[in-house]
């Protein structure tokens, strides 16, 4: 199996999704009345973690590959975040 391979599968796909959702809820916590530099933070944190699989690709193609998950997921969790706060609900799915 390719590495590639392992970061579609359902199990790590389910796995990142409940991060992404547990993230949200983090900084979502820290939206009401914390330092905006916690929130900043908190978010930049997020970024590291969700970025992290990029760290074991070798080859150029995966690479790109895991930093376009990672975009996505990014992007997953923006939103998610942002109905959080907006509308104080989760995502539905």
């Amino acid at each position: 199996m390719e590495m590639k391979e392992l970061f579609l599968l359902e199990e790590f796909q389910r796995y990142r999704r409940r991060e992404i959702e547990i993230a949200a809820e983090f900084v979502q916590r820290l939206w009401s009345g914390e330092n905006p530099q916690y929130i900043r933070g908190a978010v930049e944190i997020v970024s590291k973690i969700l970025s992290a699989p990029e760290g074991f690709a070798k080859a150029p193609e995966t690479k790109e590959f895991l930093q376009t998950l990672t975009a996505r997921d990014f992007a997953m969790f923006e939103t998610d975040f942002l109905r959080r706060v907006f509308n104080g609900d989760k995502e539905e799915e």
